[in-house]
Formats: C-alpha cells, structure tokens, sequence
C-alpha cells in the first residue's frame, strides 16, 4: 500500500512539474525553440514512463502541434527500442533455429534422441558450436 501512495504521489509530484514546465515555455518569444524545447521534454518523459501517455497529451496538447508531437515521440521510441532489441532477437532466432536443426538431423542419423541430450542441446548457446556439432553428425 506504501509503494502505491508513493507512486501516486510521485506522478502527482511531476504532473505538476511538467505543468509548470509547459507554462515557462509558452513565455518563450522564440516559437522554434519552443517546439524543439517541447519535443525534447515530451519524449523524455515518455522514454521514463513518468507520467502516462494520456495525461502527458492532456498537458500537451495545449500547443500547437502538441498532439502530433505525442504520436511523433511515440514512433520514434518504438524505432529506437526495436533497433536496440532487433540483434538480441535475430541471434536468439538463428540460435533456435540450429538447435532445432541440429536436432533434426540427429534424430535423422540415430533415431530417437534421449531427453537429456534434447536438453543438452537447447542449452548450447554458442551459434559456431552448434554449427559444428551439427557438421559433425551430417559426416557420421
């Protein structure tokens, strides 16, 4: 119950910053800076996961262009997590992908394989040791 009052308050806390925030940039004469200032703010505090998405758009849809921004801020932390996370998943398909090759084809050259070594194998986590092992069972 602590840890949700704390949360609460927190976001409370920040909503009223972000607020606070937003009324300082409207002073701001230079609208360009504005909009590069506001970008800035709306996709850090987006990227945190601070304050939720609809309410942050309620702040800041008082701009123009306030609602495009939210969408554009949006798009580009998807890109930039799916950019960061395409590697590891890409490896850990091609990994999956030679187990259950190197499985196939041991079961094609011996027959039925003994759980323990299915397990054995799903464990591998070497790309080049799979390819290897998988080289070795094709010349037996």
């Amino acid at each position: 119950m602590e840890v949700m009052q704390f949360l609460n308050r927190t976001t409370l806390e920040l909503d009223t910053k972000i607020h606070e925030i937003y009324d300082l940039l409207e002073k701001l004469p230079d609208n360009d800076k504005l909009t590069d200032y506001l970008f800035i703010i709306v996709r850090y505090v987006m990227a945190s996961g601070a304050i939720p998405e609809k309410r942050l758009l309620e702040h800041t849809k008082r701009f123009s262009g306030g609602e495009e921004m939210i969408g554009v801020a949006a798009r580009e932390i998807r890109e930039d997590v799916l950019q960061k996370e395409k590697p590891y998943w890409e490896k850990h398909a091609k990994l999956e992908y030679a187990r259950e090759n190197l499985i196939d084809v041991a079961t094609e050259a011996y027959g039925p394989l003994p759980d323990m070594l299915h397990e054995k194998i799903k464990s591998i986590q070497s790309l080049e040791n799979l390819r290897a092992l998988n080289r070795k069972v094709i010349r037996t």
